[in-house]
């Protein structure tokens, strides 16, 4: 199924959702079904016939094996081993004694791995074989469920056509005659895998089979499956590890630098009583600061160079965003230094009330200072809602950057929250093991590292220094040298 669009998707703007267009209309009634999860362990028996047989011959047995059970035995409900190993004894032996008619005892040996005799003493007494080590049944069942644990594999189509095939000859579904589903049944089991018609066979096998029969007979077989063999089994774990940025940016650095303290000294009483050249040259040194620390201390891989990628963002945006509002806000660079102080006074206001005792980094004595440095606290407001009363997407909108927001800000505002895909990407090392379901493990050797993202806060960076040229030009030689610097 060819992936959906952002375009295709469904805005429900009254709930704050976007929907599938898969699923819109269905999503409060549909119940998922885990074909890997809750029915590969089921129906892993017939994979370990087919895996032994071939595909071709395999599933001339299987067919055979599931008429005789679908024939011979309407009580059960079906093919699952659940179904199967809750049977009759007598009726089981019947079973067994028709797959052995079949293939030798060995093929479906590896699952007494998994079913004793506690939990069927025919199953057991049939296919137990001394010979086959338990090492050996654990890399057999290992290698036959790592091709039947892809819902679209073909090893879990054939068996799927199994499924469909006993629902059909129970007498628990019907096709409608000349339809695409009839030929599919038909044809599926002679047609090979390489052929361009299986394609569409398979599409209808899957959405045959998918239709969940009901069976009271089921019961923890799945979940006494994976328990046992997840813990016969050890991780696989694997990390992810990219290259580093090798450019040579310790030299943008000191350049940087010196163009920087040059403005300082050719533009100094402009520092001293212009709101607009503090703010904007004080955010450039603090966005210039940000990047100098994942320069100066390799952070280009990890979860804080991402934190500090979306700095630098945000203070390109509302610095664009400042700079628009100007002409019609004069003071609006007064503003939003107040803006922030009076973040600073209600935090220094709460330090007064006895919270945040446990809190060391946060100092009462240089908030005051601050809070009080461009005039009494008493005289500065404190605004509880977003700057300009509009959020930083608005803001990206209005100076047009909205791309820039809408993919690297978001995507690294999940690393400044802790979201869940952030942890999922930079904190948990992937396990390789089919019985672990391919699980993730907290990585608590630091072994994951991420993309560097070096290189696109140097991009940041500089369009934030080129913007703020436009209205304080700095040194043609650092212009020229911007300029020159490769962009990877």
């Amino acid at each position: 199924m060819k992936p959906s669009t952002l375009s295709e998707q469904v805005v429900d703007r009254k709930k704050g959702h976007i929907i599938s267009p898969l699923v819109d209309g269905f999503e409060n009634v549909i119940t998922l079904k885990s074909w890997s999860l809750e029915r590969v362990p089921e129906y892993i028996w017939f994979a370990l016939i087919l895996d032994a047989c071939g595909r071709e011959t395999g599933l001339q047995y299987c067919c055979n094996i599931v008429e005789y059970i679908a024939k011979s035995f309407p009580n059960i409900h079906s093919l699952r081993m659940s179904s199967v190993i809750k049977s009759d004894n007598t009726v089981q032996q019947h079973i067994y004694n028709k797959i052995l008619s079949l293939v030798d005892t060995e093929v479906l040996t590896p699952l007494t791995a998994v079913i004793d005799r506690k939990m069927s003493v025919p199953f057991f007494e049939s296919f137990y074989c001394s010979s086959y080590p338990l090492e050996n049944r654990i890399q057999k069942l290992e290698s036959i469920t790592k091709k039947c644990y892809p819902t679209q594999s073909y090893e879990a189509a054939d068996i799927r056509y199994l499924v469909a095939l006993y629902h059909m000859l129970s007498g628990k579904l019907r096709l409608l005659v000349g339809g695409l589903d009839v030929d599919a049944m038909k044809h599926y089991p002679t047609t090979p895998h390489d052929s361009e018609i299986i394609k569409l066979y398979r599409s209808c096998i899957r959405n045959i089979e998918s239709i969940e029969m009901p069976d009271n007979n089921i019961d923890e077989f799945v979940n006494i499956f994976w328990e046992r063999m997840s813990k016969m089994t050890d991780c696989t774990l694997a990390a992810l590890k990219f290259k580093k940025d090798e450019r040579n940016y310790k030299d943008f650095l000191e350049k940087t630098k010196e163009a920087l303290n040059y403005i300082n000294v050719c533009q100094k009483e402009k520092s001293i009583s212009d709101d607009k050249f503090s703010v904007a040259f004080g955010s450039l040194s603090y966005a210039f600061k940000t990047f100098a620390e994942v320069v100066d201390h390799d952070l280009g891989n990890t979860i804080i160079g991402r934190q500090s990628a979306r700095i630098i963002i945000e203070v390109y945006i509302m610095m664009k965003y400042l700079f628009l509002k100007e002409a019609d806000i004069p003071d609006i660079w007064k503003k939003y230094k107040a803006y922030g102080i009076g973040k600073y006074k209600l935090i220094l206001l709460k330090l007064r009330e006895g919270m945040g005792n446990e809190t060391t980094h946060v100092v009462e004595p240089i908030l005051n200072v601050l809070v009080n440095e461009p005039l009494l606290e008493e005289f500065t407001e404190i605004d509880l809602k977003y700057f300009d009363k509009q959020a930083i997407r608005e803001k990206a909108i209005s100076v047009g950057e909205k791309d820039l927001y809408d993919i690297a800000y978001d995507y690294d505002s999940s690393y400044a929250h802790g979201l869940w895909g952030a942890v999922r990407e930079s904190s948990m090392l992937s396990c390789g093991n089919v019985f672990h379901n391919y699980h993730s493990v907290p990585d608590a050797t630091d072994a994951q590292k991420l993309t560097d993202v070096t290189s696109d806060c140097h991009k940041y960076i500089t369009k934030l220094l080129l913007f703020v040229n436009d209205s304080y030009n700095m040194p043609k030689w650092y212009l020229d040298y911007l300029e020159e610097f490769p962009n990877g």
